[in-house]
């Protein structure tokens, strides 16, 4: 019930707009969780991906890997270079995640 209450509480995000909580604020929320939940949101804060140990902690790692090779991949398109793979390759694949990097390459911001 606790995860339920802390991701209910937390301000809406805008893109192009600063974050309206900072990093120390929401780990300071996150003191509601389990010892062990605020350990994992603390790894997946730091990028420390091959230590996380809850399946929603590797769901996020593996989502963050893909669309950081996505960007890369049309990154590397667009240059018209050989991708250099960064290492290990996600254990899940979205398509959903890997066609909305497409889809915002296509843009004329990014952003938008």
């Amino acid at each position: 019930m606790s995860r339920i209450y802390l991701l209910s509480s937390l301000p809406a995000l805008v893109l192009g707009q600063d974050s309206p909580l900072s990093l120390e604020a929401f780990q300071g929320l996150c003191a509601i969780l389990s010892p062990e939940e605020q350990a994992e949101a603390a790894r997946v804060i730091k990028g420390r991906y091959q230590e996380l140990k809850t399946d929603f902690g590797r769901a996020w790692g593996d989502l963050d890997l893909q669309i950081r090779n996505q960007i890369m991949l049309i990154r590397a398109k667009t240059w018209n270079v050989s991708p250099a793979w960064p290492g290990p390759t996600a254990a899940r694949y979205s398509v959903q995640a890997r066609d909305m990097v497409s889809d915002a390459f296509e843009l004329d911001s990014p952003l938008e």
